[in-house]
């Protein structure tokens, strides 16, 4: 016969764990500064993304969110939290950790896959609209007056440039009333000037709309090949029977 069974597999177990916490406790700072060793931590991130991409660990970690949601969000919310993620999300190598992550195409995949359904869209677009409408923030106003400052930017360098006015004006017929009425024209054409070498080569494309295409002339330091036209001319320069060609060219007001 065995020797009898002194304690039960459940006292067992609570006493294995008391003992593991104090022996944790003692030995704190050995276990933490080996925690964080190079290897050790590239190991138990290994083994941490092999582990949650089970399915079974998947379901656990779902009910589990579930279950503790409101202590989450309590949890999430709390400013000495907030902090110390803050913290921990500014170290140097978790920033790097983060950016190789973001720019797998897995990841990506998945990014854009969840941006495109249908909840998370309507999510976005409320939390959007209640950020912009907070007096706070005044994202709207701050955006506008600095797409307005970078487009007065442009319309002034290129005024210069090929008209010799300080003052903002069309090309063409020399129209300068107010800046709303100019905008920035392709002199050879949109789609044309996607087969010029040296604008395709700072990363032009004819895809390039309103404040991207404004963005790509402030950093390419105002490339050739844009001016300034007045709403009139810029319409009437893309009929085809004018030949691409404003008939106001040259007749200033």
């Amino acid at each position: 016969m065995g020797r009898p069974r002194i304690y039960s597999d459940e006292d067992a177990k609570k006493r294995k764990a008391e003992s593991d916490k104090k022996y944790r406790e003692k030995h704190r700072e050995e276990i933490n500064a080996k925690a964080r060793r190079p290897e050790n931590r590239a190991k138990t991130r290994k083994n941490s993304t092999k582990y949650r991409k089970k399915p079974l660990s998947k379901l656990k970690a779902k009910e589990y969110r579930e279950k503790h949601r409101e202590y989450i969000i309590a949890y999430r919310n709390n400013p000495e939290n907030r902090k110390k993620a803050k913290e921990w999300r500014d170290r140097p190598e978790n920033k790097k950790i983060r950016d190789e992550r973001a720019r797998m195409p897995e990841v990506k995949k998945i990014r854009n896959e969840r941006a495109r359904m249908p909840e998370r869209r309507a999510k976005t677009r409320k939390y959007a609209t209640k950020y912009r409408q907070d007096p706070k923030n005044r994202v709207g106003e701050k955006a506008s007056l600095h797409r307005d400052a970078i487009r007065l930017k442009i319309l002034q360098n290129y005024s210069k440039a090929l008209s010799n006015s300080d003052i903002p004006c069309c090309n063409c017929c020399g129209q300068k009333s107010h800046v709303d009425f100019l905008a920035v024209d392709h002199i050879a054409g949109k789609k044309e000037m996607d087969s010029e070498p040296e604008l395709v080569k700072l990363g032009y494309s004819s895809k390039l709309t309103s404040f991207r295409l404004r963005k790509f002339i402030l950093e390419n330091n105002f490339p050739k090949g844009f001016q300034i036209l007045c709403t009139n001319c810029n319409f009437a320069k893309g009929m085809t029977k004018n030949n691409n060609e404003c008939p106001m060219k040259g007749k200033k007001h």
